[in-house]
């Protein structure tokens, strides 16, 4: 037999060796993965629970009491809110448009 790699002539005990080497190499390899993946789930683990510390849970509620901006700077800023929200409505509209149509024609072809 030829191994696909490097053209030798190898015999099928030699082929069998070659391929237990790679699966064990992978095998080695996926053994790393698994392990590295524990320390991160260990670590996400720590920062959940830290987050659940009474220190993090009695930190003081935020406020917005002022906002101080001037006028045209506010004027401008609800213009650019308002100038977005066109294609937004746009975009919900054509699908909802789709929806509506494809209910319509699904009801039709059920005989509705």
């Amino acid at each position: 037999m030829t191994d696909v790699m490097d053209g030798v002539d190898r015999s099928t005990p030699e082929l069998m060796a070659l391929q237990v080497e790679i699966l064990t190499r992978i095998h080695e390899a996926q053994v790393r993965q698994r392990d590295l993946l524990e320390a991160i789930r260990a670590q996400q683990e720590a920062l959940v629970e830290a987050a659940r510390t009474p220190v993090a849970q009695t930190l003081p509620a935020v406020k917005v009491i002022d906002l101080n901006m001037p006028f045209p700077a506010l004027a401008g800023t609800l213009v650019k809110v308002a100038l977005a929200a066109i294609p937004a409505a746009l975009a919900l509209g054509a699908i909802g448009l789709a929806v509506t149509l494809a209910a319509i024609v699904v009801r039709q072809a059920l005989g509705g």
